[in-house]
């Protein structure tokens, strides 16, 4: 995998791993159409302020596709036998919607595969709450707590480049903030990114990435959209 391909993976992975996934909204077309306002040194790092996500909601999208020729038999999480030699396509889109309102957070995880070929995460739909150092799994069983659980915010999963606005410049084609040609780590997860800002906030934000090799490509997307203000949160009955 290129660094871009694996770093991207990684954030979308460490969310998965955080609500302890044990088994659709578009917001790609959503975070393009997006046209981020310019803004000053000063608005950049405010906007990557902790405060500014206590109450607020981030639909996360990865979109992970590969096309190519399988080079070892094994077994596909959609059932059935990949024989080796196989050309196979096929497509994940895993859609993480988060809604955090100070110390409590909501997640809705669902995660949906098109093709054959084993991608990131088995398929279905979790959906986790955390409050008071608990994390609530709720399931069609009905709802178990785990104590003394880390809880998981929105913050945390921001790329955090609050100090790197010397490296961007606003690009009219990407309708928002892209990394300079040639200034330092443009190779690392945040140098593949587009940066969207309006009211002063962080409004969305689109990475990816793509490789090439001599069995297929692969590719990952992935969009975070932010809505910030007026959430609130319920927790379930135990």
């Amino acid at each position: 995998m290129k660094k871009g391909i694996a770093a991207i993976s990684a954030v979308t992975m460490a969310a998965v791993m955080c609500v302890g996934l044990v088994a659709c909204g578009d917001s790609k077309s959503e975070a393009e159409k997006i046209v981020s306002e310019e803004v000053t040194q000063a608005e950049w790092e405010a906007a990557f302020a902790e405060e500014n996500f206590a109450n607020c909601k981030l639909v996360l999208t990865t979109i992970y596709a590969y096309k190519g020729t399988i080079t070892e038999a094994r077994e596909s999480s959609s059932g059935g036998t990949i024989i080796n030699g196989q050309v196979s396509e096929a497509k994940q889109t895993i859609t993480s919607t988060y809604i955090q309102d100070g110390a409590m957070v909501h997640c809705n995880l669902k995660a949906v595969s098109k093709g054959g070929a084993d991608l990131m995460i088995p398929d279905g739909e979790s959906e986790y709450y955390w409050a008071d150092g608990n994390r609530y799994t709720v399931t069609k069983k009905g709802v178990t707590v785990e104590e003394g659980v880390e809880m998981v915010t929105i913050y945390s999963m921001v790329p955090n480049i609050s100090d790197k606005y010397q490296y961007f410049e606003y690009s009219k084609e990407a309708k928002g903030y892209v990394y300079k040609q040639g200034a330092p780590n443009s190779n690392e997860y945040f140098g593949s990114g587009i940066f969207k800002f309006q009211n002063g906030k962080l409004a969305a934000c689109i990475f990816s990435d793509t490789e090439t090799y001599d069995e297929g490509m692969e590719s990952v997307t992935e969009t975070f959209v932010f809505t910030y203000g007026g959430q609130t949160i319920t927790l379930p009955k135990v």
